[in-house]
């Protein structure tokens, strides 16, 4: 409603829009991924050139909110009407990782979170010394190194190549 505060109730209550489930079937939902079904780079790709199944996820997947905008969201966190704004406001010992889309009118805001105190951030393991790395980096590097895998579970066989 115009001109009255944004409550985090109204935003992460709502049930407009792709809904989270554990329901493989159900539609107009979205869910974590099994991590092992993609192939990525192991500790000896550079010897044989042969990708490996993924461990699990580092993050949890906490939201994708999914919205039309009439003006467009160039920080998730910092909206009101965003999912990512109330979960970082409301829990302060996570880390948050947010993919914000913009595709105005549409926007997409994909929202991970991680313990603080977790192994990505005390761990000496490659991966996480390598997020660490990642994240210290202006928003700039940051941009032309993230790389987004894509993946279509279930489509038309032109889609899903």
């Amino acid at each position: 409603m115009a001109g009255e505060a944004v409550k985090a109730e109204d935003v992460l209550g709502c049930k407009e829009g792709p809904q989270q489930s554990d329901d493989e079937t159900a539609e107009n939902t979205w869910g974590p991924i099994d991590c092992s079904t993609m192939n990525v780079r192991g500790g000896t790709y550079l010897v044989g050139r042969l990708k490996q199944p993924s461990e699990g996820a580092i993050m949890k997947l906490e939201s994708f909110d999914l919205f039309y905008t009439d003006s467009e969201v160039r920080c998730a966190v910092e909206e009101p009407h965003c999912v990512a704004h109330w979960l970082w406001k409301q829990n302060p010992e996570r880390f948050f990782f947010v993919i914000n889309w913009r595709m105005f009118p549409l926007q997409l805001a994909v929202t991970y979170s991680v313990d603080l105190n977790g192994a990505l951030f005390t761990s000496d393991e490659p991966y996480a010394v390598a997020f660490r790395r990642y994240i210290q980096l202006k928003d700039a590097d940051r941009n032309s190194k993230l790389k987004v895998i894509p993946r279509v579970v279930e489509g038309p066989w032109l889609v899903k190549k």
